[in-house]
This record gives C-alpha cells, sequence and structure tokens, in this order.
C-alpha cells in the first residue's frame, strides 16, 4: 500500500459544501466494486446533493463518510500487485478473451500511472495538496510519438499520402497522424508500444 496516499485518506476532513462532498463520492466510487454494501453505505452522504436540499451534516452523515474512508484504505482496494508473483486469469477463457490475450501477448507494454487530468475518476485523491509532490509525468507521449514517425518507414509514407490527399483514411493533425475515429497512429519505433 502507498502509505503517504493512505495517509491523505485517512486525514480527509469531512467535506462542508457540496462540491467538496462530489469531490470525495468521486473517489469512493472509482473503488465501489470492492466495497461491499457500498450503496447503503453512501446513500446519506446522496441525500445531500440533491436539489433544493438543504446542506446538514449529520452524525450520520459523518458515520457514512468515517465508514467509506475505512473501506477504500483497506488492504485488497488500495493494494499494488506483487510483480514478482504471476498473475493468474480464470480457469477457462471465452474466446473472444483468448483472442484478446494472444493479441495483446505480442505487445511489450507496461501499465503506468495516469496523472492529473488523464484519470478523471480518481481525480479526487490526486488533487490533495498532500500529494502534489509525489505525482508528477514522467514521459510526454505525444512527443515520443511524433519522434517516432520520423523513423518510421510506414508513418512516413501514411504522411506523404495523407499530405497529398490521396488517403481519406488518415490526416495530419497537431502533427500527429490520425485515423477513423479520430485515433492516433502509433509508430513501431523504440518502445512506444
Amino acid at each position: 500500500m502507498d502509505e503517504a496516499k493512505v495517509r491523505v485518506i485517512q486525514e480527509w476532513e469531512a467535506p462542508t459544501k457540496v462540491t467538496e462532498l462530489r469531490s470525495f463520492l468521486g473517489l469512493v466510487n472509482y473503488y465501489h466494486r470492492f466495497n461491499s454494501g457500498y450503496l447503503a453505505n453512501v446513500a446519506p452522504l446522496t441525500e445531500l446533493l440533491k436539489k433544493n436540499k438543504p446542506w446538514v451534516w449529520m452524525e450520520h452523515c459523518q458515520k457514512a463518510f468515517e465508514g467509506l474512508k475505512a473501506a477504500i484504505i483497506e488492504e485488497p482496494v488500495l493494494a499494488l500487485p506483487e510483480f514478482a508473483k504471476t498473475f493468474e486469469t480464470q480457469k477457462k477463457l471465452t474466446l473472444k478473451q483468448a483472442r484478446l490475450q494472444d493479441f495483446l501477448a505480442e505487445f511489450d507494454y507496461a501499465l503506468e500511472y495516469n496523472p492529473g487530468k488523464g484519470n478523471i475518476v480518481a481525480n479526487a485523491l490526486s488533487r490533495k495538496a498532500e500529494l502534489a509532490a509525489i505525482t508528477s509525468a514522467r514521459w510526454d507521449i505525444w512527443e515520443a510519438i511524433k519522434e517516432g514517425m520520423q523513423h518510421d518507414l510506414v508513418a512516413k509514407q501514411l504522411i506523404e499520402l495523407a499530405n497529398k490527399g490521396k488517403t481519406r483514411r488518415f490526416w495530419i493533425e497537431d502533427g500527429l497522424l490520425l485515423t477513423t475515429g479520430r485515433r492516433v497512429y502509433v509508430t513501431k519505433f523504440g518502445d512506444i508500444r
């Protein structure tokens, strides 16, 4: 467990207005799947969000607030995986899951923390002042993709076709090569993929 984040949650003061409550509920809602009885626990707090309802923070609201804080700092929720151990999947995969597993096995990738606006749902925790020093971006993916396009032969050919107007499937926007659905073309250069 990340002790700094646990400490911030433990020291989180009770909200005094609706915007603060929404911020807190956004955080706990992110972990609601791991919290049995979540709806019953959060009900007193969601009552305060209703329109034309006066803000009256009562004892049962404080109890719900403290209970939700305790629920999200328990080990199963905020524990990081042990990467030295192997990850187990369910015994029998569906055909779709098996195809996805085969597809993902082709890539060399690492999961990384997505700070700030990129992780809107959990952003309430990252906005706490105590954590501002801990969270920082280490890599600008867009710049890496742009640099990679200069070294990728296929990307260069697609850029040339897009610039000449010979393709409708690809176009250049902000120095990035986009395709249908406004998806970004990611080059095979370096460790981007």
